[in-house]
């Protein structure tokens, strides 16, 4: 899986955005909330949420390591993109998108699924 790939699967969830963070990191967003991370120094690197078990199934893999400083909320990153299949990497992002979405407030995902600011 390439980045513009990976890039692309983020960028068509529903609500996400996107800016340029700490740097050179592309956040990627669901409302107010980040769920995915593109790292911009190694511009190969990806870090996401998790869910359920998945934090250590994926963590005990070679070229996935817990995510430096989010790795308590149970983020992870992915050092050797091609250690996912496409498939593990669509699920995988959809899980953590989608997770994301469940803790935002009602008012916030209401406010995005009708295009009306949060206030």
């Amino acid at each position: 899986m390439t980045l513009a790939a990976i890039r692309a699967i983020l960028r068509a969830l529903p609500h996400s955005t996107w800016k340029k963070t700490w740097g050179e990191d592309d956040v990627f967003y669901v409302g107010s909330k980040m769920f995915a991370v593109l790292d911009g120094e190694s511009a190969e690197a990806v870090a996401f949420k998790t869910v359920g078990e998945a934090f250590e199934d994926l963590t005990a893999r070679d070229g996935i390591i817990p995510a430096p400083y989010l790795d308590r909320a149970r983020w992870v990153k992915v050092e050797d993109l091609a250690v996912l299949t496409p498939a593990e990497w669509r699920s995988l992002l959809v899980a953590s998108h989608a997770f994301v979405w469940s803790k935002l407030t009602k008012r916030e995902r209401s406010a995005l699924s009708t295009g009306a600011p949060a206030a």
